[in-house]
């Protein structure tokens, strides 16, 4: 599907794929312990790839390799952003369009901040 042009669209994609995600984590673990929630931002580029129609098998390993490795970069140096689980989710489903050169930097930059001006999420 076509990605949004508008951030209040992104915006809307995005929480819609974290509700998804965390759906997801609760199916696989009804008892969701924390690192559960702590690793839903690994759903963030399959669920890109799915929105974004990719189905090249290699593209979708680059991709995902791309934005797991930005999240443990933050991670290394701030390790209690793990607990920020909708936070990571967001940053890597984001992290995956700049990779697929669908989005800038700049773009996820004023998609994070309408998310946040404009959702209850935990940062």
């Amino acid at each position: 599907m076509k990605p949004p042009k508008k951030n209040k669209d992104w915006a809307k994609e995005v929480m819609d794929s974290l509700n998804m995600a965390v759906e997801m984590v609760v199916t696989r673990d009804p008892d969701l312990s924390r690192d559960s929630l702590e690793n839903v931002y690994q759903y963030g580029p399959w669920l890109c790839l799915k929105n974004r129609g990719v189905t090249d098998a290699v593209l979708g390993e680059e991709v995902t390799a791309y934005a797991i490795e930005e999240r443990i970069k933050d991670f290394e140096i701030e390790p209690d952003d793990t607990l920020n689980y909708s936070v990571n989710f967001l940053l890597a489903y984001l992290d995956s369009h700049v990779f697929l050169q669908i989005i800038s930097e700049k773009k996820m930059d004023e998609i994070m901040a309408y998310i946040i001006d404009n959702y209850e999420i935990d940062i």
